[in-house]
């Protein structure tokens, strides 16, 4: 279409024929090759008013062309007053000039505004305007395009920043809860007791970070079919907690679903803060209503979702008969750190967590709301296609994890959580190393006269990362295994196969628990 209106934006006027009929040759011509148009032409007289409309142009404005036969055009979609259209048409035949392609906003049948580009060309008739040209192109799948590009990028640059800081501020946590648990071991009850709010405390720390991550897109995903309904009624007993009693919550589960393949920790993740987003849109109480169900998307669904792909989905609905929003608001709300529950009613951070994480788990996302009538978040997700079943949705945690007696290198160039991993190996029974970076591992091994079982390496370090320093380490102890840990995982590859059978990945924040069970897990993996 475009190339159709740099054809018509060319400085050679269209003329009418000499023989002086009211559409000459030229214009009878023009008339029957953009019958057929993708982009919507129009031909008006000398006072602008219509003569005729392609069908494009009928189907862009709402109106037939009956209808708008000897309407001054230009002023009924509101492109220019009515007072001007003669005198801008006048105007251009003078100068010889089109009006070049540039944008605007035009109001058709339905009350809707459109934003489009035109050209307007005059048509001449012994130099004298005789009418002109109007075509249109609808601009609402580019300007689409265009916000999705800006809401890429805000993500891409809070991301960056929130990778930069995610690292450094889970290894803090995970000394807090680390020697939290440790504490709480040895204390009395009543202590014990406070220990606990300190560790809980920081524990919904890490949850922010894992906001963060989300929408950074450095957090590591584990991707396996799941069903949506099944994960739905995990989280049902903490999403009612949630919401409060002046709020009914209803369930509605299409069953025989599909299973999605999905990050299952994510998805409730997504699931939790639409939740809360809801509750908060309805402090007087209302309804909120999950729903899950098959559903197929058309061409036309597709055009304004160009994402997607036509075909099956399942999905996913939180709705509420909350406050609503307008269209302002919607236009925001995926944004990072955009709130409109004031200066203390929350981070911004949720539904840009949402629309990250829904992207990363191929799906998409569509928000329907009108002020005071509430809000309907729909995901789509497709289906992977495997009734395979969904693996365990419980987090790695065992407060009884086995102890041993092997050897553990620990290289952790932060000294407090250096100490704290190895406080807690060391107190079930294992004998540990410790390293503050690469080189001085590489040095510690080549002294040390046994057997180093495993070694536990952060993977962002000065000088030498847990990856290099692992395969220098590698090939003087190549039946040693590997555990990294990190605060993001955007270079590791969560499957294995890229670090291979002998090492694995543990990330941070995590407690001593999760801590001992994967390093025994590994010790006691086959090589």
């Amino acid at each position: 279409m475009a190339s159709m209106l740099d054809l018509f934006a060319n400085d050679n006027e269209l003329s009418m024929d000499p023989s002086g009929h009211q559409l000459g040759a030229q214009y009878e011509a023009l008339r029957s090759a953009v019958c057929a148009l993708g982009a919507t032409v129009c031909t008006l007289d000398s006072r602008g008013r219509l003569q005729y409309v392609n069908a494009s142009g009928e189907r862009l404005l709402g109106w037939r062309q009956e209808e708008l036969a000897g309407e001054d055009i230009l002023a009924r979609i509101g492109l220019i007053n009515r007072a001007n259209s003669s005198q801008l048409i006048r105007q251009i035949a003078r100068s010889g000039k089109t009006v070049r392609p540039e944008a605007a906003v035009i109001r058709v049948h339905n009350g809707q505004t459109i934003p489009i580009s035109y050209i307007l060309k005059p048509i001449l008739d012994d130099r004298s305007p005789a009418g002109a040209i109007l075509i249109l192109l609808d601009r609402r799948e580019q300007c689409q395009l265009e916000e999705q590009l800006r809401q890429a990028q805000k993500m891409e640059t809070v991301g960056q920043l929130a990778g930069g800081i995610a690292h450094d501020f889970n290894n803090l946590l995970t000394v807090i809860t680390g020697y939290g648990e440790l504490l709480r071991e040895v204390v009395n009850p009543v202590w014990a007791s406070q220990v606990g709010i300190i560790i809980e405390t920081a524990r919904r720390a890490a949850d922010l970070t894992q906001h963060l991550l989300a929408f950074s897109r450095r957090q590591g995903l584990k991707l396996q079919p799941i069903c949506l309904n099944k994960l739905v009624g995990q989280v049902d007993k903490i999403l009612r907690r949630l919401i409060g009693e002046h709020i009914q919550f209803k369930n509605r589960l299409e069953s025989g679903l599909p299973r999605i393949e999905a990050d299952p920790g994510q998805i409730e993740q997504v699931i939790l803060n639409l939740v809360i987003n809801a509750r908060d849109a309805m402090p007087e109480g209302g309804q909120l209503t999950i729903t899950t169900r098959s559903a197929q998307v058309d061409k036309f669904w597709v055009g304004r979702h160009s994402k997607m792909a036509p075909g099956q989905y399942v999905s996913l609905e939180v709705a509420d008969t909350g406050l609503g929003m307008d269209e302002a608001t919607q236009q925001r709300i995926f944004e990072p750190f955009f709130t409109t529950k004031g200066k203390n009613g929350g981070t911004g951070l949720g539904l840009a967590t949402v629309y990250s994480i829904v992207n990363q788990n191929n799906g998409s996302i569509q928000v329907v709301s009108q002020p005071g009538q509430g809000t309907c978040f729909r995901i789509y997700f497709p289906p992977c296609g495997t009734d395979a079943p969904s693996a365990r949705l419980t987090s790695l945690e065992s407060d009884s994890a086995q102890g041993g007696s092997e050897t553990i290198l620990v290289v952790e160039d932060l000294g407090e959580l250096r100490h704290m991993i190895q406080a807690v190996l060391e107190s079930k029974g294992y004998e540990v190393l410790t390293a503050a970076n690469g080189v001085d591992a590489l040095k510690l091994a080549h002294a040390h006269k046994g057997t180093i079982n495993l070694m536990l390496t952060d993977m962002v370090m000065p000088e030498m990362g847990g990856l290099e320093l692992s395969e220098h380490f590698l090939d003087r102890h190549p039946e040693t295994k590997i555990l990294y840990i990190s605060g993001y995982t955007d270079t590791v590859d969560l499957d294995g196969s890229s670090l291979g059978v002998q090492r694995d990945f543990l990330q941070k924040p995590f407690n001593p628990a999760n801590l001992t069970q994967k390093v025994r897990q590994l010790l006691d993996s086959r090589l």
